[in-house]
């Protein structure tokens, strides 16, 4: 299985693996402190958190997440993985918040297979791969494009004021 590495990452992954985690800590309809911690402990770990997004996900863990809120972050959470080491990250994790508090509960274990199914049938598919490889050379065409546009504009500009 691919390892996931810091460049895997990226800020939509973050905050869309912060909002899954806090699903399923509510999954059982308590959120309690040792879930608390564990989640903060993962999120605020991960690479490329920024203070904006910890504040987008501290909406989540205020108030307890209706189920068909839940099913929205999964989808959302599913688009998101690109990765096999993505989604082998959402399942530890999640294990871990679940854990936190020394019980596993119905809901919460059901909460966990059905992510896991979902991140199964997910993550290998053929037009997720095309997606992803698609969205980067996309964003790396956009950057290269923004650089060019940047230096001709200086060359103009010292054309210009010369």
């Amino acid at each position: 299985m691919p390892e996931i590495t810091r460049k895997d990452f990226y800020p939509a992954f973050n905050v869309s693996l912060g909002k899954t985690l806090a699903a399923a800590a509510w999954v059982d309809g308590d959120l309690n402190e040792d879930e608390m911690d564990c989640l903060k402990a993962i999120v605020l770990q991960l690479p490329y958190i920024s203070f904006e997004d910890w504040r987008k996900l501290k909406i989540y863990l205020a108030y307890p997440i209706s189920p068909p809120e839940q099913k929205s972050i999964i989808n959302d959470f599913l688009e998101k993985v690109f990765h096999k080491g993505h989604a082998k990250l959402a399942i530890e994790a999640l294990l871990k918040v679940i854990k936190a508090d020394g019980e596993i509960t119905q809901e919460e274990q059901s909460f966990s297979a059905e992510l896991e199914n979902d991140l199964a049938t997910n993550v290998g598919s053929f037009l997720k791969k095309l997606k992803f490889s698609t969205s980067l050379m996309l964003s790396i065409i956009s950057l290269n494009l923004s650089r060019f546009y940047c230096i001709n504009c200086n060359k103009i500009e010292r054309l210009i004021y010369k």
